[in-house]
């Protein structure tokens, strides 16, 4: 009975182009961690790096091969979807991304999403479009990003802040927005470039202890 049920459930991903969940856990044996291989639902053409944590109910789903790359040294949290069914997604090093769902989806054959290394996306962002989001860039927020370029930067560990990557911050949507270096838009509703602000207005004293 218990083998029907798993044979069943795999049927139903192999139809949809996912692996199988015997698959889904041998990534584990690459160096990759997956909690709940039953949960996670990944396409057999991803490309997966090692050392990426996979938590339960993850969506990676992509219908070329390339279209979805994975780096190394990622975290995923619950209720990440990621879809490169039309365009590319592209995930570097050591990233952070969930914490409240959050949605990549490049939607057409225009779409690039390009993920750099030691980002932070989280609080149900939704990230859509020819987007690109540099070393060190933070998304924190339930907003909706469409065609942007943050600049990279150092990681939130930085200490000087006005060296991080740049950030969008709050909820609402940022269309066509691009940020240098240490920028940020702590917005509420559209993001509008007049609303840019050094990271250090955000945090005095560190700028104050780098003696700047």
């Amino acid at each position: 009975m218990e083998k029907d049920i798993y044979g069943k459930l795999n049927q139903i991903r192999i139809k949809n182009g996912f692996l199988t969940i015997e698959e889904t856990f041998e990534l584990s044996e690459n160096g990759n961690t997956v909690f709940d291989p039953f949960s996670v639902l990944i396409s057999k053409n991803v490309l997966i790096g090692t050392g990426n944590i996979f938590y339960p109910s993850v969506v990676f789903s992509c219908a070329a091969e390339k279209s979805l790359s994975i780096g190394s040294g990622n975290i995923f949290m619950t209720g990440c979807t990621f879809s490169a069914v039309q365009g590319r997604i592209i995930i570097g090093d050591n990233n952070y991304l969930g914490d409240g769902s959050i949605t990549i989806r490049a939607e057409n054959h225009a779409s690039e999403i390009c993920i750099g290394s030691n980002c932070r996306i989280t609080g149900g962002a939704q990230i859509y479009g020819k987007t690109e989001l540099g070393d060190g860039t933070q998304v924190l927020g339930n907003i909706r990003v469409m065609h942007c370029i943050l600049s990279s930067g150092g990681s939130y560990k930085t200490e000087n802040p006005d060296l991080r990557g740049s950030v969008l911050k709050g909820c609402g949507t940022a269309k066509g927005i691009k940020l240098e270096r240490g920028q940020v838009i702590s917005g509420s509703g559209i993001f509008k470039m007049e609303d840019v602000k050094m990271q250090s207005y955000f945090h005095p004293d560190r700028k104050q202890r780098d003696g700047n």
